[in-house]
């Protein structure tokens, strides 16, 4: 399990290491797109770090505080040369700056991917209401499919994060809506639906950690 963790440390520090040396090069060349890639990446891998150490005990801050800027160059970068926002979609990271009381847009989404994929659209929409944001009607319809045509546990992960940010009704209090998406979250663990997804998702070792 250390082993593990420190593996993936490692892996996140490498892609910001790169990240960092490459985007200059690459901004004088022109390749916008791939500097843009290359700021995600770097914003998602302070993700993962804070959230790594958080799980330890450790304060995450720092990290996320380093992502909230990789964010905001990215940001810039899309809008001054106006890229492919689908390009740069980071759930993950809209989910840090939330909790780092960073709310924005939410501007980069990949409304086609959501249409076939299902953990991502979720995720999308859960990181619009942590932003106060509401759903188009094309998300809003993709959500209403993806809730109701399974029964599994995605299906009650998120139905748990939408009542804990109460934006579907439950019986539950506070306590134990928490307490079932604690459960839900060791679900993961053998659940076939998380096992290629990404590390977040928790399945197998990368539950614990």
């Amino acid at each position: 399990m250390t082993d593990q963790f420190y593996r993936n440390e490692l892996v996140s520090l490498d892609r910001v290491a790169v990240g960092h040396r490459v985007i200059p090069k690459l901004i004088n060349e022109g390749n916008f797109a791939w500097a843009g890639v290359n700021y995600r990446l770097i914003a998602e891998s302070y993700a993962d770090l804070g959230l790594l150490h958080w799980r330890r005990g450790w304060d995450p801050r720092p990290h996320f505080e380093l992502g909230v800027a990789a964010y905001e160059k990215l940001h810039a970068l899309v809008q001054d040369h106006h890229l492919n926002r689908r390009d740069y979609e980071c759930s993950v990271v809209y989910a840090m700056l939330s909790l780092m009381g960073h709310r924005v847009s939410i501007e980069f989404d990949d409304e086609k991917a959501h249409r076939d994929f299902r953990l991502p659209c979720c995720e999308c929409c859960i990181v619009h209401a942590l932003h106060d944001q509401p759903l188009n009607d094309v998300h809003a319809l993709f959500l209403e499919h993806y809730l109701t045509a399974y029964d599994d546990v995605p299906q009650k992960t998120y139905i748990t994060y939408l009542q804990l940010l109460g934006l579907r009704p439950t019986s539950l209090s506070q306590n134990d809506l928490v307490r079932a998406a604690e459960q839900n979250w060791l679900d993961h663990k053998t659940n076939k639906s998380f096992s290629e997804g990404l590390s977040l998702y928790g399945h197998g070792v990368m539950n614990e950690i």
